[in-house]
């Protein structure tokens, strides 16, 4: 169940972005940080080491869920732009490794 959780929370969270009026690339950060960051911590719940590979990572993968990219952006108002919103997303600090050296942040969506 928590693999399903964690496989569905960034596509709730960016449609929910747009339903709040945030902009695309908003969502689509939105969409990648709750994933990364609710994987990392379902893994420090069952107690799997930073970087390492498990089969709870296999689980997360088969079940993570996109969001219809294209049907938010036309609710949004704005063109598809994968470019742009990756940008946004590879240069935001939330998804950067941390500087205190507990391991890096890996994209999950």
């Amino acid at each position: 169940m928590l693999a399903t959780l964690v496989g569905m929370v960034g596509k709730i969270t960016a449609e929910a972005a747009v339903a709040s009026g945030a902009s695309m690339r908003v969502a689509y950060a939105l969409d990648s940080i709750t994933t990364v960051h609710l994987w990392n911590e379902a893994e420090r719940m069952l107690g799997i080491p930073p970087g390492s590979v498990s089969g709870f990572e296999t689980m997360v993968d088969k079940r993570v869920v996109e969001p219809d990219w294209d049907d938010l952006a036309a609710q949004a108002g704005e063109p598809v732009d994968l470019e742009a919103w990756d940008a946004f997303v590879a240069a935001h600090p939330m998804l950067q490794p941390d500087p205190a050296g507990a391991g890096s942040i890996q994209e999950a969506s």
